[in-house]
């Protein structure tokens, strides 16, 4: 049953903070098209700090393939991000080590609680008159606790 928009104006909102998390990111190094033919894609992670006043640290950033083994890590050493700041991580639409079930694992801290980052994949591919974008999200696997970052 459907709240009436003054009950739901009302409801308490829920504020998403941690102070580190084990982050999921699906992600298509190709799709199927209709005739069943791959079409290779261009893959860009966002990670964005929703934060306007805590650092976050990234820890790592590991992609795998559609059985689930370590491709590569992206990340060779910790990366601070300030408020609002953004980190980009791409892969080639040549790339196609990973498969169509590929994924990136992302772990992050914060030395005290911030808001949940966005974390998304954007994939995007161009041959001829076709053109194909779209977007997924991540999906949080762990809260982590937070420990001091790691010295590469």
């Amino acid at each position: 049953m459907a709240l009436p928009p003054s009950a739901r104006e009302s409801e308490p909102k829920i504020r998403h903070v941690s102070q580190g998390q084990l982050v999921y990111v699906p992600c298509y190094s190709h799709i199927y098209l209709l005739d069943g033919r791959p079409y290779n894609l261009a893959i860009t992670l966002s990670l964005r700090n929703t934060s306007i006043k805590g650092n976050m640290v990234i820890q790592s950033v590991d992609y795998h393939n559609s059985a689930g083994s370590l491709i590569k890590s992206l990340v060779s050493k910790e990366i601070e991000l300030g408020p609002l700041a953004v980190a980009e991580f791409f892969v080639k639409e040549e790339d196609k080590s990973a498969g169509s079930g590929a994924c990136f694992l992302v772990r992050w801290v914060a030395e005290k609680e911030v808001s949940d980052p966005i974390v998304e994949a954007v994939m995007v591919g161009a041959s001829g008159s076709l053109g194909v974008s779209f977007v997924t999200s991540g999906k949080v696997l762990e809260e982590l606790p937070y420990q001091s970052p790691l010295k590469k």
